[in-house]
């Protein structure tokens, strides 16, 4: 299982990242990684409590690499399951 910690910092270095990305696009992607990462890193936190072992990490990719991968023929989830928003 990921661990929570290692997420946020990970979170925290695409953020630091995106501030040096010069192109609009590229930032507002690591910008929403950083924010997956956190909100993974959450969800980890509270399935945890609840019940140890039994979670799967799920992140969504950016945009542009979905439909970059589409094109492709790659898969474009990090994990088996999908994101649910």
């Amino acid at each position: 299982m990921a661990d929570p910690g290692e997420l946020r910092k990970l979170a925290s270095w695409y953020r630091k990242f995106a501030e040096r990305a010069g192109n609009p696009v590229i930032w507002d992607c690591r910008l929403r990684m950083a924010e997956d990462l956190d909100e993974e890193a959450g969800h980890l936190e509270r399935v945890e409590a609840t019940a140890p072992g039994r979670h799967q990490l799920r992140l969504p990719r950016c945009p542009q690499a979905q439909t970059r991968e589409r094109q492709n023929g790659i898969g474009t989830n990090l994990a088996s399951t999908p994101v649910q928003r």
